[in-house]
């Protein structure tokens, strides 16, 4: 399944904070890059409390809290991937609950508005769980945390309007004051119009236009103008040519307005108070809310992660190991997936086992080979298995528990500390020492390097067989030809490289275990333009051993290439031999049956002969007795006929035997492919699949039905008998035809033709409840959806839209199955 990427452009860097007692240190986390891991998972959390859960988390060295977070992370991913999983975008209240705590305080129509968006998305997730959650356990958990308090949520639906204002129907009162103002409002702008119009004889007049000015309903006069001594001056405009009058005629119906206002202002305040008592009286069911809100967002991002990157939850081995499948580096396999299709380069996967048997590999070959990727493939994969994350690997994919991960990855050279590159290493490499056991992975970049080519190439070798003795789990990479030879002397070291293609000297960033790799360097030089005196002379310094060794590997690489070359042209010869086998078998078994079928033809027509005469025959009978012939010369005719008859009856079924009932399997099925029905007894062609693939339609003849899957059974070959030529129906699919039709703007009788249509399409693509969006507008629109909807056999019901589905402006119908 196709997950969309959030957009993570702007996005700070997520800064890690130390943690003594963790698996691993902030050092490690850093240079092995968790951090920027955690970022891109919380880019896919729908609420800023999952995105606080996704950062808090780290890598665990407790066996049965790993076991619940992969649980948790794989029961989540199976929900995701069917889209089951009714999670949406909610805000984050906890600002809400904090200042509805302060008695007296109380909050406003609009933080009401988001905590009844979290309380129906609570209601949402509680349905779900009254149906799948006993399949989903560990989920199970955390839906048993939430609730939707009911009586506040009902308030809030009552109380507050979708444009985050206080309803009329919040209260009795609150109506009849609305009530009150909007007739004095109408009295005084009724009384200003008729003053106006009075007017109309006056040359002189200002444009007769009604305003508000201090909260007060006034008309404009110019200055000078008698009518400004009839009235209290409100404002002057800006020139001062303008005066803005309130007539005397008007002054009590404008106070009553305002007594009216200030009884509106103090009924909404009491509303409000009231509304945050109750969300305070609830306060700890809400924060229950939020909290495992939070959690399931958090579990639903990692599954998001796992499926935009085509990942799986690794098992847990029962020790301390790391074997991958196929695996990618988590940071390359999410760059791939952003990219557009076209653009999208694959990331060349690696496989490999760190166990009790091999403890260690020493990973060698060129620079700019991979070696360090690979490295950081390994260490990153581990962490983040023990943080309960999918893993971009295939299955099989096992990382055991480790007490330790330790990491020592690039140039580590400190100015202000006056440490060199070697002394940066040397110390880590001295903690790693200091804690390292058989539950600790340890990865060493460069081992080494940094000083002398002898000395440090003993040093590595006595780190590496130190840590190999304790039984540390270690993966080293370096150019020490040296370390190479490790493994010849201990079974528990494992060589390791990245394939490099000697003719063009390129990385292909193929990781190969068990052969050691080449660095190149002189090749690498010569490629680049260094002069041949140059290159001689240095072939001159390097040991024989090593040039040996060099040949060596490169001798082996170009076998191992011809070999796989000649692998790869065996398997395209045996598939082209096994398809001529297929052809030639499929012509043999259709003559034989053709030669069958004329054989029946032949003998069925040699039945009805002989039917034919056995009829003339008991004629004849019938004039025999009828003349009073003998007896046994009549049954001795019938015995005759009907031993003749038994005969070729047996002839034919030697030659055409009676056909089995075809073939079935309960595997899943495809569009496209041939199902047998049993409540038919025909073979009918699968058109379209739902997406729970409980139901298919199918096309029997020139009829369409929609069958359940198990009323059929898929065929395993086509059926013998010759298929007629059909024509292919496509039905329209969920993704082609949403659940919403949009008609606003649209004429009525536009709009009809269109909801005709669309209801079609709608049923045939499975979908059982539509939204039609006509809006507000006059309301005859509406009108007419309504009508057409209620008379529509296709319609099993409708109804407008609650206040978080568009109100008055949307019809939601139910279809029919």
């Amino acid at each position: 399944m196709s997950v969309p990427l959030p957009n993570t452009e702007g996005g700070k860097a997520l800064i890690l904070p130390p943690m003594p007692d963790a698996v691993a240190n902030a050092h490690t986390l850093s240079v092995l890059e968790f951090d920027k891991i955690v970022e891109a998972t919380a880019a896919f959390c729908l609420t800023p409390m999952g995105g606080e859960k996704i950062r808090a988390r780290r890598p665990l060295a407790d066996p049965d809290l790993i076991d619940r977070r992969r649980e948790e992370t794989r029961e989540m991913m199976s929900l995701a991937a069917a889209g089951d999983f009714p999670l949406s975008r909610l805000p984050d209240i906890r600002p809400h609950l904090e200042k509805a705590s302060h008695e007296g305080a109380y909050l406003d129509p609009g933080e009401f508005l988001q905590i009844g968006e979290l309380l129906s998305g609570v209601d949402a997730l509680l349905g779900f769980a009254k149906t799948s959650a006993e399949t989903n356990p560990r989920l199970e958990d955390y839906l048993d945390g939430l609730s939707a308090v009911y009586p506040l949520r009902q308030a809030i639906l009552r109380s507050i309007t979708a444009e985050a204002d206080v309803s009329d129907s919040a209260s009795p009162e609150l109506g009849r004051i609305r009530r009150e103002k909007r007739g004095a409002r109408d009295a005084v702008v009724g009384r200003l119009e008729r003053l106006l119009a009075q007017r109309k004889t006056d040359p002189s007049r200002m444009d007769d236009v009604i305003t508000l000015r201090n909260d007060r309903f006034v008309i404009p006069v110019r200055e000078g103008d008698p009518a400004a001594s009839e009235g209290i001056i409100q404002d002057r405009s800006s020139s001062g040519a303008t005066l803005f009058i309130e007539p005397m005629a008007v002054v009590e119906l404008n106070n009553r307005l305002q007594r009216l206002g200030l009884e509106e202002t103090r009924e909404v305040r009491r509303i409000l108070l009231q509304l945050t008592d109750l969300v305070r009286d609830n306060k700890e069911a809400l924060h229950d809310d939020v909290e495992s809100l939070g959690a399931l967002d958090a579990i639903h991002a990692l599954a998001r992660f796992g499926l935009y990157v085509d990942g799986v939850v690794p098992d847990r081995a029962p020790v301390p190991s790391v074997i991958l499948r196929q695996a990618r580096h988590p940071l390359l396999a999410l760059k791939s997936a952003r990219a557009p299709k076209a653009e999208r380069q694959p990331v060349v996967p690696m496989s490999l086992a760190i166990d009790e048997k091999v403890t260690a590999i020493i990973v060698t070959g060129p620079n700019t080979g991979g070696k360090t990727v690979a490295l950081k493939t390994v260490g990153l994969l581990t962490l983040m298995a023990a943080a309960g994350w999918p893993l971009p690997a295939r299955e099989g994919t096992e990382i055991g528990v480790f007490r330790h991960i330790i990491a020592d990855i690039g140039d580590e050279q400190s100015i202000e500390s006056s440490l060199s590159t070697f002394s940066s290493h040397l110390m880590r490499i001295n903690d790693a020492l200091g804690r390292a056991d058989q539950d600790t992975l340890v990865l060493l970049d460069e081992l080494g390097a940094g000083t002398d080519p002898k000395e440090g190439a003993a040093l590595g070798e006595a780190i590496i067989n130190e840590l190999t003795l304790r039984g540390t789990r270690l993966v080293v990479t370096t150019h020490h030809s040296a370390l190479k030879t490790l493994s010849q002397h201990d079974p528990r070291i494992e060589n390791a490289s990245l394939v490099f293609d000697v003719k063009t000297l390129t990385p292909t960033y193929q990781f190969r275990v068990g052969l050691p790799g080449a660095s190149y360097a002189i090749d690498i030089a010569k490629r680049l333009g260094v002069s041949e005196k140059v290159i001689a002379h240095a072939l001159t310094l390097v040991d024989a051993q090593e040039r040996d060794l060099t040949a060596l590997l490169n001798e082996l690489e170009e076998r191992l290439r011809s070999l796989r070359e000649r692998e790869d042209d065996a398997e395209k010869s045996r598939k082209a031999a096994q398809a001529l086998e297929d052809l030639f078998r499929a012509r043999v078994e259709q003559l034989q049956k053709t030669e069958s079928q004329k054989k029946s033809e032949a003998l069925a027509e040699a039945e009805r002969i002989v039917e034919s005469t056995r009829k003339e025959m008991e004629k004849l009978v019938r004039d025999i007795r009828e003349t009073q012939a003998q007896k046994e010369t009549v049954k001795e005719t019938h015995k005759t006929l009907a031993s003749r008859l038994d005969e070729i009856r047996d002839q034919r079924h030697k030659l055409v035997p009676p056909q089995p009932p075809p073939p079935v399997d309960q595997g899943p099925v495809q569009v496209g492919e041939l199902v047998w029905i049993d409540a038919f007894g025909k073979e009918g062609e699968v058109v379209d699949i739902d997406t729970g693939r409980s139901k298919l339609k199918v096309r029997i003849g020139d009829f369409l039905y929609s069958l359940e899957r198990a009323a059929v059974r898929r065929l395993d070959k086509p059926s013998g008998e010759a298929q007629r030529p059909v024509t292919k129906i496509r039905l329209p699919s969920t993704s082609e035809v949403g659940p919403e039709l949009m008609l606003i703007g649209e004429i009525v009788e536009d709009a009809i033709v269109r909801l005709d249509q669309y209801l079609d399409d709608a049923r045939l693509a499975g979908w059982q409840e539509v939204r039609i969006v006509h809006g507000k507008g006059t309301g005859a629109l509406r009108r007419a959806v309504g009508d057409y909807l209620a008379r529509d056999v296709r319609v099993e019901s409708k109804r407008l839209g609650e206040w978080n589905e568009g109100a008055d402006g949307v019809t939601i119908a139910k279809l029919k199955a």
